[in-house]
């Protein structure tokens, strides 16, 4: 593939990215009335367009101020892996930023790429934790059989891949400094 192509190519995903971004951060405020807690306030509001809004910040006041524990905890997981996903997102962001600029192999990227491996490995812990508190709160092992666990394995060699992709981005890097200071 030629470089240009790439850079092209690298343009268009960072453009992609920046619009799932947006609609990443859009989303999160709404995590809370869609995890479950929208039930609790079905009776507050009826379903009308002008009560929507008064909805969500009702919903974020049972999240904080507690409630029933299994959506609590749920809303709090979907939103701090949703929050991982945004930084995770943005670098990626940043990455297809440098490579359509014709810069890949420098130590943002480096960074950019062990960042997203970290976020990774915090968003399998959250899930580990998440299915911990499941499992004690149902007293059964059917949380076992969800998509948390199924979160567990995906990030944590998600952020093995990203760690070794880093070491390789940043070998790379290490080669063409040494290979800018010669010429």
């Amino acid at each position: 593939m030629k470089a240009e192509t790439a850079e092209k190519l690298a343009k268009v995903l960072q453009w992609i990215v920046t619009v799932v971004f947006i609609l990443m951060l859009a989303l999160l405020f709404y995590v809370p009335y869609l995890t479950g807690i929208r039930a609790m306030l079905a009776w507050t509001y009826a379903i009308r367009p002008s009560y929507s809004f008064r909805a969500v910040l009702e919903a974020w006041k049972v999240l904080f101020g507690g409630g029933d524990v299994w959506r609590t905890v749920l809303a709090w997981f979907m939103l701090f892996c949703g929050v991982c996903a945004a930084v995770i997102l943005w670098q990626a962001r940043t990455v297809m930023k440098n490579l359509s600029e014709g810069r890949l192999f420098v130590r943002g990227n480096v960074t950019a790429v062990v960042r997203a491996g970290v976020f990774c490995f915090l968003i399998a812990a959250a899930s580990a934790v998440r299915l911990i508190i499941n499992l004690v709160i149902t007293k059964s092992v059917a949380p076992i059989v969800s998509y948390t666990t199924f979160f567990i394995p995906v990030f944590v060699i998600a952020g093995l891949l990203l760690l070794v992709a880093a070491a390789l981005f940043a070998r790379a890097a290490e080669l063409k400094e040494d290979n800018d200071l010669v010429i």
